[in-house]
């Protein structure tokens, strides 16, 4: 990571600053990309074989964007993936837990 982070350094326009904000708005076009992929595919059967490459290449660039910041705050990009995980099945058993109770997904 730390070579990409150099790579990056040496490609970068003169002047241009090098920090966490500049990732920001790269990581935010390659989710709208994900959104934009996952509309169509949803449009027909057939667009989902359409936009799989785009997708794939979507989620891609996301993931190396995130490594990124994560190399910018001297975080584990593994460690806040396993992190994300239990996150998420935490999140989603208290969602289903009120589902049952009270018949309102959230």
């Amino acid at each position: 990571m730390k070579q990409l982070l150099k790579i990056l350094e040496d490609m970068k326009p003169t002047g241009m600053p090098e920090n966490a904000l500049v990732h920001i708005p790269i990581l935010m076009y390659e989710i709208g990309d994900i959104a934009k992929c996952v509309f169509r595919a949803n449009q027909t059967y057939e667009g989902c074989k359409d936009y799989k490459g785009d997708m794939k290449l979507a989620i891609a660039d996301s993931i190396v964007q995130l490594a990124i910041l994560a190399e910018y705050f001297d975080l584990d990009i593994d460690e806040c993936f396993s992190i994300g995980i239990i996150h998420m099945k935490e999140r989603l058993l208290e969602a289903r837990q009120k589902w049952e109770k009270t018949g309102v997904w959230e």
